[in-house]
């Protein structure tokens, strides 16, 4: 028997069934749509992120061009929106990554500026000359792709006409460089930007801003050689010759920052806790190396990243590595290599030197010249707005070398009483043999003997005054880079020129944002442990 009530009932079955078949659909075609979109977006992100990290690489790279490099890539590499657009200066692409926001990554990262070209192109949404979407910090490149659409199918039915999706990739930019000038002093935890001590000899002897081994901000790298980048392993303790080769070409091996994993209270500058503390960190790996069939591999596995100091000065060592006229792989001594200054109009200029006289025991006179371009030769015009003692034109052959170094300690004083102040070195600084990178340890040196210091980040460096004792200490002789200075340094002394000996050595710690993006990055890894390349 058939109810009149029944009639109809399989039609309301079906089409609920319909439905469902429709909702399948929607997930078998259109959601797996969109994953196929996304992972093509992905992909486009770590090529576009891992071709701008390549272009930063090169030391001559700007910044325009790094994000011309990763937005090529990201273009020629998605299949939807960005594939169809073949002019890299369409309004329509531009628009995507003018309007594209990347609000998840942290206040280390600096939107890159736009690549050439695109300053004409008018938007809807007005230029800001940056890219918040393509940006980098003082080791990686960030890139986050402006959201990709796909427009659905049965989904349309459900009320959802489209899927959104999107992706971020992060590469570890590497400098193009094999040895970057990373020498073999340190600076202290609490140090900040100014005229600090590189080394000094016993006390008594000692000038500011060095006080002697007794006390000070600096501490001599025994770092072994790994041969990296010399090819000759000696994982001993080092030595004059190591001392002296890494004064002369900089450490043989990378050493990366220590970034407190532990979580602990830690603040840069706190008195040092002993070496028992330390080397039972989480991550800390101890800058030594053990050698295994002629090769050497560090102690802890890598990264490395906690380097043994020792309070004392071996100034022979110094010595033949900064001012000698030794050769250490057939380079000369540090400040005898040939930098190469460009003024701010981009010409190049001649490097002006000062002919040392030095005596050694038993030997004869020996000249030889040394790089005497102060760090105030590469102070831009607009350094001015900083401070008057920034102004490079004020360094003019009326003041003397002391005189322009106290001016630019005012210079240096007045940047960092404001820290959002603009670049103010040109370029061209780490082409100077003086420019070094120097690491700071989280904590404060210990007054006297060894200890290991977990390195905090690296530090952009100008190395200035070089101060002398002839023999017997019957002199002292102190000596800033100036190249209005030529005469030959021992001819002031009566008599004829006298047996000089290095007592210390002291540098100029600038400011991280005083110099440009470029010379920052161009340490590969100065504030991140070792990593894969491609981070997301």
């Amino acid at each position: 028997m058939r109810f009149s009530g029944e009639r109809g009932a399989s039609a309301i079955f079906i089409a609920s069934a319909l439905l469902l078949l429709i909702g399948a659909a929607a997930i078998a075609t259109d959601v797996g749509a969109g994953f196929n979109e996304r992972r093509q977006t992905q992909t486009a992100a770590d090529v576009a992120v891992m071709a701008g990290a390549l272009e930063a690489s090169f030391l001559t790279s700007s910044d325009e061009a790094i994000t011309e490099k990763a937005l090529e890539l990201a273009r020629t590499n998605t299949r939807e929106v960005f594939g169809v657009i073949a002019d890299p200066a369409d309004p329509i692409w531009v628009e995507l990554w003018r309007t594209c926001q990347d609000p998840d990554k942290d206040s280390s990262y600096l939107p890159l500026p736009e690549p050439p070209g695109w300053g004409a192109v008018v938007t809807a949404t007005p230029s800001t000359g940056a890219l918040d979407c393509i940006s980098r910090n003082s080791s990686f490149l960030r890139l986050r792709m402006p959201d990709q659409t796909v427009e659905t199918a049965f989904a349309n039915v459900v009320g959802v006409s489209e899927l959104r999706t999107s992706a971020l990739a992060i590469a570890l930019i590497e400098t193009g460089d094999a040895n970057p000038p990373v020498v073999p002093y340190g600076i202290s935890g609490g140090t900040s930007a100014g005229e600090t001590c590189f080394g000094s000899g016993p006390p008594g002897t000692a000038f500011p801003p060095c006080s002697g081994p007794s006390a000070g901000t600096f501490g001599t790298l025994l770092s072994e050689s790994f041969g990296d980048y010399y090819g000759t392993v000696d994982c001993s303790n080092p030595g004059a010759s190591e001392i002296a080769t890494q004064t002369a070409l900089g450490v043989d091996h990378l050493i990366s920052a220590w970034l407190n994993p532990d979580g602990l209270a830690i603040t840069k500058g706190d008195p040092w806790p002993g070496d028992g503390a330390v080397l039972g960190y989480t991550d800390t790996h101890r800058d030594a190396c053990d050698e295994v069939g002629g090769v050497a591999e560090a102690v802890d596995f890598f990264p490395v990243n906690t380097v043994r100091v020792d309070s004392g000065f071996p100034a022979g060592a110094i010595e033949s590595g900064l001012v000698s006229d030794d050769t250490f792989y057939g380079e000369s001594s540090r400040l005898q290599q040939a930098g190469e200054h460009l003024d701010p109009s981009g010409s190049p200029v001649a490097n002006t030197t000062r002919d040392i006289v030095r005596v050694r025991a038993g030997a004869n006179e020996t000249v030889w010249p040394l790089d005497n371009h102060g760090p105030w030769d590469y102070l831009l015009a607009s350094a001015t707005g900083v401070d008057a003692a920034c102004n490079p034109a004020t360094y003019t052959s009326a003041l003397d070398e002391f005189q322009k170094a106290d001016r630019f300690n005012q210079c240096l004083a007045a940047y960092e009483s404001d820290p959002t102040q603009p670049v103010i070195f040109d370029d061209y600084l780490d082409r100077s043999p003086r420019f070094v990178w120097a690491p700071q340890y989280w904590f404060t040196v210990p007054n006297t003997g060894l200890s290991w210091e977990p390195v905090h980040s690296f530090r952009v460096a100008f190395m200035g005054g070089t101060f002398f004792n002839c023999s017997g200490g019957s002199c002292e002789v102190v000596v800033y880079p100036d190249a209005d200075q030529t005469s030959e340094l021992c001819a002031t002394f009566a008599g004829g020129c006298k047996t000089l000996s290095l007592n210390q050595i002291s540098s100029w710690v600038l400011p991280d944002a005083a110099v440009n993006m470029r010379i920052r990055n161009s340490f590969p890894g100065g504030q991140t442990p070792f990593e894969p390349t491609l981070y997301r």
